[in-house]
């Protein structure tokens, strides 16, 4: 782990920006003021609703966690349930366990290997001797034993699997509940965990492949939750007013357009929509959500998505927040529907907009050469 956490503090990947760095160091600090000097915080470019723990300190938070969350509170809750990992060791513990089911394992096969050696052995013999018919009874112990001895394996590396699931999924139970411990120490809402578990199972709704219960690493999210709201309620409710909703989106602001690029990529209509409904939820101003839908469209391409698409442009270029791309690709789109002179107002904003962007020369040319004047 030290040796991973080396490459990724040299890696091109992590994402180095200061005021990101101090604010997330900052939520760490707050919920776990003991151990912030042990833990080592990295965001990381990831489309994945996730944050990970190492048992040497490094914790990963990947930003499609980030642009998913509506709070301060909801990112302490992942990072309190990240820090209890670290604290009650689980990921050894975890090992431990795969290490010790892989030993009784390999020395159940040693057993049953030699049992076919030892079987496969005495056919030999009686073939040389001329005793073909105690040697063909022998062949059929060896070949019995080795096929009871493989169903044994098969039957045996299942409950291996099963059984480090399963004290996997006690291990988040656990985390959890520490996790809201902490948080309602530090004074955020304790039910903002039961707030990401919620929205998770809106996620899930529209994933294509489910594994079911007893395969997956993880409780299941509608567990999580109900776990989840039941501690809250034990610890009377909220106990302090430090969600924080507003300071955390100002400081996701900046990251947000990009970071929905990316955790767009490879989901489902469904699933972006999802996605896409989470953003409107929690207050990203229309202009940003608009844009971001409307790429769903066009990458969809279905009949009338276009027009749609380029409704949708245009709402997303009346409002705050849009991205200066969306004066080019609404320029696209409107020259596609045959509106030139909109088309060439769209292009020129965005030339203004973006003087240095990498694809001027090829507007520049696409506004004089296919467009009118």
């Amino acid at each position: 782990m030290d040796r991973d956490e080396y490459r990724l503090q040299t890696s091109s990947e992590v994402i180095r920006h200061a005021d990101l760095q101090r604010y997330v160091e900052a939520v760490l600090c707050r919920v776990a003021p003991d151990h912030c000097e042990d833990v080592r915080a990295y965001v990381v470019p990831s489309r994945d609703f996730n944050a990970l723990m190492a048992p040497n300190g490094m914790m990963i938070v990947f930003t499609g966690l980030l642009v998913r969350l509506a709070s301060e509170a909801e990112l302490a809750a992942v990072i309190g349930h990240e820090v209890a990992h670290y604290l009650k060791r689980h990921s050894l513990q975890q090992i431990r366990d795969v290490r010790n089911k892989t030993n009784v394992l390999q020395t159940t096969g040693a057993i049953l290997s030699a049992g076919v050696g030892v079987a496969t052995a005495r056919a030999n013999a009686a073939s040389s001797a001329g005793q073909y018919g105690r040697a063909i009874r022998r062949y059929d112990a060896a070949f019995e034993i080795a096929q009871i001895g493989s169903s044994l394996l098969q039957a045996m590396e299942i409950y291996t699997v099963l059984s480090v699931l399963a004290y996997s999924r006690d291990q988040e139970l656990e985390a959890d509940h520490l996790g809201i411990m902490s948080i309602a120490e530090a004074g955020y809402p304790p039910e903002a965990a039961g707030d990401v578990w919620r929205y998770m199972m809106e996620e899930e709704r529209h994933r294509a492949r489910t594994p079911p219960g007893y395969l997956r690493t993880h409780p299941g999210s509608a567990q999580r939750q109900r776990e989840a709201a039941l501690i809250a309620t034990k610890l009377g409710g909220t106990q302090g007013d430090l969600d924080r909703a507003v300071d955390y989106m100002a400081q996701i602001a900046p990251f947000r357009n990009e970071w929905l690029h990316h955790a767009r990529r490879g989901m489902s209509f469904e699933q972006q929509r999802t996605l896409m409904e989470r953003q409107r939820d929690i207050g990203v101003g229309l202009g940003l959500v608009a844009f971001h839908e409307a790429q769903m469209y066009r990458q969809r391409g279905d009949s009338g998505d276009a027009d749609k698409a380029l409704s949708l442009l245009e709402t997303a270029a009346q409002n705050e927040g849009h991205p200066v791309e969306t004066w080019r690709d609404l320029g696209l789109m409107l020259s596609d529907a045959g509106r030139s002179a909109d088309a060439k107002v769209a292009f020129e904003e965005y030339l203004q907009l973006a003087p240095d962007a990498a694809d001027v020369l090829l507007i520049l040319g696409y506004l004089h050469e296919s467009i009118p004047q």
